[in-house]
């Protein structure tokens, strides 16, 4: 019988592992204990030539192992918490194999599915860990886009299971005051696993951005898709600079995703006519003018929460911006005519010369005034304290913080 004894400040489960791979199933070794085996990858996978000893060298020494794992060493394997068990839980034994192909194998005394022995944590973990805290990091739908951004530069990483899979909590520490670039593939699962993902560690991580790099398109595309044309990544940084970033509202974002992630809303249609643009730009103006989020402050501009700051401040709407935030709010489409005179409708990227008109249409914006963003109380004409929490259409002032003053 195994005895159970009490680890302070260790939290059950194996998310402590941060120098190792993943999990994966594997076919049960020869033992006579009822077991539900899987298998622990090391950091750097060695190459075939090294032999399966150089795969044990390259996991960390097995007291590292029972640290990391929040176990023990008894009788040369970690025993340690098992996945939804208590700290004090001995029943997932780890054990390094030399002659394994993998260089160790782990075995579940309770029987539990060796999917739940996976832990929980992002794809290419170590280069996470590496990376600088000033550098961005680039949460995709898959491993192929991972690698494929890790290739030219970035730092990139996903979590296991894709879109379908609900997201973990115990993989939202890994981005605290991190800057977080949130890239969906084109489809209804991608952009609803995206609003998941941002709704999940925006509270953590120091900024997260959602970048919706095929708006109009329905067809799965994803950023491998993108940087095949922009193999120094150019487009992609462009694209991530002019990005807004996520709010929890959901007001601005990459895509309109109801709040359980499953449905897109409901977008009013945008008739993109290039043979008349006024028309096109009018209709933009009075749909921009329905979803709110917009003020006129010389120019058109939008609040965001600044982490630097640590308070709203007003953005200065970009053509590209702006054909975002279209994006967000309606569903640009074109007529296109075929052969036998049958009329589609396809749906279109907004053109950014479009978005360039209405930032330069001054005066017919109709957007409410922004004359200043304000955290002190306000006196009025009749003596009383304006303690307005939001946009004062009295005043044109967005107030944010103001402490409930009586007079």
């Amino acid at each position: 019988m195994m005895t159970e004894r009490k680890m302070p400040g260790r939290e059950p489960g194996i998310s402590q592992i941060n120098l190792l791979h993943s999990l994966r199933a594997a076919p049960p070794a020869r033992t006579g204990l009822i077991s539900m085996p899987c298998r622990l990858y090391p950091q750097e996978r060695p190459s075939a030539e090294a032999g399966t000893s150089g795969l044990t060298a390259a996991l960390p020494p097995i007291a590292k192992i029972a640290e990391l794992l929040g176990g023990d060493v008894q009788g040369g394997q970690v025993l340690c918490p098992g996945p939804g068990h208590s700290a004090a839980d001995r029943s997932l034994s780890v054990k390094l194999d030399s002659t394994d192909h993998e260089g160790f194998v782990t075995h579940s005394f309770a029987g539990d599915d060796f999917k739940d022995c996976r832990p929980k944590i992002p794809y290419r973990l170590p280069q996470l860990i590496a990376a600088p805290t000033s550098a961005s990091v680039y949460v995709c739908e898959g491993e192929k886009d991972a690698d494929n951004l890790t290739k030219i530069g970035f730092v990139a990483t996903t979590a296991s299971e894709g879109a379908a899979a609900k997201w973990d909590a115990a993989l939202t520490p890994y981005f605290v005051n991190r800057d977080v670039v949130i890239l969906p593939d084109a489809d209804r699962p991608g952009r609803a696993h995206a609003q998941k993902v941002a709704k999940a560690i925006h509270s953590v991580a120091a900024s997260v951005r959602v970048v919706d790099l095929h708006p109009e398109r329905h067809d799965g595309s994803d950023v491998s898709d993108f940087i095949a044309h922009d193999t120094a990544g150019v487009s992609l940084a462009r694209e991530v600079k002019e990005a807004p970033l996520w709010v929890p509202s959901g007001a601005i974002t990459s895509s309109a995703v109801a709040a359980d992630g499953a449905e897109l809303l409901e977008k009013p249609r945008l008739l993109v006519e290039n043979h008349s643009p006024d028309r096109t730009v009018a209709a933009l103006r009075d749909m921009l003018v329905g979803a709110g989020g917009l003020y006129d402050r010389g120019v058109p501009v939008r609040l965001a929460f600044d982490q630097i700051q640590r308070g709203t401040v007003a953005q200065i709407m970009t053509p590209d911006v702006l054909v975002l935030m279209a994006h967000t709010i309606c569903r640009p489409y074109a007529l296109k005519v075929r052969r036998d005179g049958t009329v589609d409708e396809v749906d279109v990227r907004l053109p950014r010369p479009l978005a360039v008109m209405y930032l330069d249409w001054r005066g017919e914006w109709q957007l409410p005034p922004l004359n200043g963003i304000t955290s002190a109380p306000q006196l009025q004409d009749d003596g009383t304290i304006n303690n307005t929490q939001g946009y004062d259409h009295a005043t044109g002032m967005w107030c944010e913080n103001i402490p409930d003053l009586k007079l």
